[in-house]
């Protein structure tokens, strides 16, 4: 039996917003502003790439020499 395994959704690359994973998450555009806001990035293009993890929490990872990198 093959099961289905949980991956994350990327919502945001290189600095770009893919509405349609949003649409398919349940995401706005100001949700995931407001967690750009808490890693320390305050505009999209500062963001290499953004996740929906299975459990809900997004992660960021910044470009090179962006944001504070906490999580």
């Amino acid at each position: 039996m093959v099961r289905p395994r949980a991956s994350a959704s990327a919502p945001l690359t290189d600095g770009r917003l893919d509405r349609r994973t949003m649409r398919r998450e349940f995401i706005t555009e100001d949700e995931l502003l407001t967690q750009l806001r808490a890693h320390g990035l305050s505009e999209l293009s500062q963001v290499q790439r953004a996740h929906l993890e299975p459990n809900g929490e997004i992660s960021v990872i910044p470009k090179d020499g962006e944001g504070d990198g906490t999580s």
